[in-house]
């Protein structure tokens, strides 16, 4: 119950902060099998209170879950991070996003060198070397979660499920 808690919380805290997400729906499957979909452009946002995830639409109305029925939450397969600036911005390129085994990136400037891997909390998670302006990086030891990536001053951002 505790794993699910903190995937709840950094999925929702980290997720749902950032506007650069897109998605069709939200998902959130309970313990029985049931899976209730709400829909992104009707969500104003998502709260815990005490045992419930309550979901906030933008009409007014509420829907409540108790914590410890809900089994998964995610969103669905059109979910991704948009990265849609040209690479004159300074920005990465990450594909596929989100992502499970691997990450293609592109855009690595020449000097690079490597490619630093954060946590949302700071923490360094990979360290790659590249000697190219792309470079697929194996993430299988990463554990699912919202990551950045770091390379002579570009940025990027991904999601490992």
């Amino acid at each position: 119950m505790k794993k699910q808690w903190i995937l709840l919380m950094t999925l929702l805290f980290t997720g749902m902060s950032l506007s650069e997400i897109n998605a069709q729906s939200l998902i959130i499957k309970m313990n029985d099998g049931i899976e209730n979909t709400v829909a992104m452009n009707t969500l104003q946002k998502l709260n815990f209170s005490e045992s419930d995830l309550v979901v906030v639409f933008k009409s007014g109305s509420n829907d409540f879950y108790n914590l410890s029925n809900i089994r998964k939450l995610y969103f669905d397969a059109s979910t991704m991070i948009g990265e849609n600036y040209p690479l004159d911005k300074q920005l990465l390129q990450v594909f596929p996003n989100p992502a499970c085994n691997s990450i293609t990136v592109q855009g690595i400037p020449d000097d690079a060198g490597f490619i630093s891997i954060y946590k949302m909390d700071g923490q360094l998670a990979l360290t790659e070397t590249v000697s190219s302006n792309t470079v697929t990086i194996n993430i299988d030891q990463l554990h699912n979660g919202l990551y950045l990536l770091f390379a002579s001053g570009r940025t990027s951002k991904f999601i490992k499920q």
